[in-house]
């Protein structure tokens, strides 16, 4: 295609070249014709001189232009000749590469017009090869084919399968599948070019198609040899019916139950003789199930109980998608036996087990008054042990309010008054005040003060202590859960009880002591640090609330004792 493309621009520069030899003859002719006026005109001997030497150099210069231009014109003659013979030469090429493979091959131009094709390509539709000096349309090619009936789809109705083809050949983006009318099957694919034309490769798949036909055989005789084999391994008697009423598969378990003869394939071949059979020599009370039903898959199986002398049969009837039937046999003689049986020893049960049941009703009533009297045994003990528990836990209550007091008075204390100094304040908090012996020492720095506690015996003794003193109060309640003016205090102090909170309580301890401590104001804390059996240690505690208001305090000061620890923090 390169060359071909070479060629053609060979041809526009030797156009080029033959305008523009044909322009300089012109010229050359026009200055002859001027010359030659000019002599006509003036016998002026000094005047044709000049115009001569003039003419010669002008002519020369024409003259070697010209020279050039055929020059030119030669080479580009040449260059076009070696083009031309490129271009045939790749054509034969590109002839040959498409009539060596086996697969038809075909192109059409933008305009759907038949540009190439191969001998394999008129190999699938001869009744072309007549036409091909006809500048042939694919729309043209399909037609000749659907009439001359070549595809096996336009045998019907040509028109319609000629409308479907253009329409497939017209989105060109991917493969079909025609079957021809002489059995063979071809393959087409076809594809877009970027010139707009369309490219197409036909392949002969009939030994395909005929390979895939010989492995569904295969596979059908394969599966009617496992459907025989599920049959014979039924304990049901299994009958198969084809749409016309002819007896298509059985098994082994039809002829036993049914009593048969050997040879009952030839002797009850259809559907009807089947019914004889059953209705006149068994007897059997088939209730209509046995009637034929082969008139598709929609209607509803059948299923009777019935009998045949002595015997009882479940008889099934379902009519097939193709207008067979199959009848289904079971014997159910024993099984009803059975359950004749299971019925009567059932009767026998449920009445010993009525009988029995009497008497279970009578225990029950003797056993529902033990359990009654056993409750209310279990009720006494219950609430002795709940006086018990309470008075166990005053008791504890009671050891770690004395505890408290004890260790308050004789410790906090020394250690509190070595830390504030000299400093007084306007209105401090005493959280945990206990008996009151911290609460008077705290109340000659502060010009009013708060003592707050859970416990109301220790408040009665602290007020009892403290009764002389018009600058301090006191106030029952829990602290984390007790609302006091926001920015009230310069002075906060946790005395001997963040032990006690849980890990709830400590958090919203630390909000509290955020919201009531002012800017600027202290916060001191004092605790024991040896083992408890509360739910913080007094390190644990300190640290937990530390960790809380870390942005909110800072550090003043830490002293520890062989007991005790106090902490010193000042508001940010």
């Amino acid at each position: 295609m390169s060359e071909l493309r070479t060629a053609l621009e060979n041809d526009a520069e030797l156009d080029a070249l033959r305008e523009e030899v044909r322009k300089l003859r012109k010229i050359n002719g026009a200055l002859m014709d001027r010359v030659e006026r000019s002599t006509d005109m003036s016998a002026n001997a000094f005047s044709m001189f000049e115009t001569a030497i003039s003419l010669e150099a002008k002519v020369r210069d024409r003259t070697l232009q010209l020279e050039d231009a055929l020059g030119r014109l030669a080479k580009a003659n040449a260059d076009l000749a070696e083009a031309h013979a490129d271009a045939d030469a790749a054509q034969v090429r590109l002839r040959d590469a498409i009539e060596s493979i086996n697969e038809g091959f075909v192109l059409f131009d933008a305009e759907d017009r038949l540009i190439l094709y191969n001998e394999a390509y008129l190999g699938f539709w001869p009744q072309v090869a007549e036409r091909l000096d006809q500048n042939l349309t694919f729309h043209d090619i399909a037609r000749i084919a659907a009439h001359s009936q070549g595809p096996a789809g336009a045998q019907v109705a040509p028109d319609r399968w000629v409308s479907d083809r253009l329409a497939k050949h017209g989105i060109a983006d991917g493969g079909q599948v025609q079957r021809l009318a002489d059995g063979r099957w071809i393959q087409i694919n076809e594809l877009r070019t970027s010139e707009g034309g369309i490219v197409g490769i036909y392949t002969d798949i009939t030994e395909a198609k005929a390979e895939d036909a010989r492995a569904r055989a295969r596979e059908l005789a394969e599966r009617n040899v496992v459907l025989q084999s599920t049959l014979d391994n039924l304990s049901e008697g299994v009958c198969v019916f084809d749409g016309s009423g002819q007896l298509a598969a059985w098994n082994d378990a039809l002829r036993r139950l049914l009593a048969l003869p050997e040879n009952f394939a030839g002797a009850l071949g259809s559907h009807a003789e089947l019914q004889r059979w059953c209705r006149e020599t068994l007897a059997m009370d088939d209730q209509g199930c046995l009637d034929w039903r082969g008139g598709g898959a929609g209607q509803q199986a059948m299923v009777c109980l019935c009998t045949a002398g002595e015997r009882h049969f479940e008889l099934r009837s379902n009519a097939m998608a193709d207008g067979g039937q199959v009848f289904g046999f079971t014997d159910v003689t024993d099984m009803l036996r059975a359950q004749a049986s299971l019925q009567e020893t059932a009767e026998t049960l449920e009445r010993r087990v009525s009988e029995r049941t009497g008497e279970l009703v009578d225990l029950n009533r003797k056993l529902e008054g033990e359990v009654a009297e056993r409750r209310a045994i279990e009720a006494a003990l219950i609430d002795a042990k709940i006086v018990a528990e309470k008075a166990n836990l005053s008791k504890t209550r009671f050891l770690a309010a004395a505890s408290h007091d004890l260790l308050q008075p004789l410790n906090a204390a020394r250690l509190f008054v070595a830390a504030l100094g000299d400093r007084r304040y306007r209105h401090g908090l005493e959280i945990g005040c206990a008996g009151g012996v911290l609460t008077r020492r705290l109340a000659a720095r502060c010009d009013s003060l708060l003592a707050i506690d859970i416990s109301g015996s220790a408040l009665a003794q602290a007020r009892e202590r403290c009764s002389d003193l018009d600058n301090v109060s006191f106030q029952e309640c829990d602290y984390p859960r007790w609302s006091g003016p926001v920015n009230g205090f310069d002075l906060i102090v946790v005395s001997e009880v963040a032990y006690y909170w849980a890990s709830d309580d400590l958090v919203a301890a630390a909000n509290r002591l955020r919201e009531t401590l002012q800017q600027g104001g202290d916060l001191i804390l004092v605790h024991w640090i040896g083992a408890t059996d509360y739910p913080q240690t007094g390190d644990g505690a300190t640290q937990s609330l530390q960790r809380a208001l870390a942005d909110n305090v800072m550090p003043i000061a830490s002293k520890r004792t062989a007991s005790y620890r106090l902490d010193l923090w000042r508001r940010t």
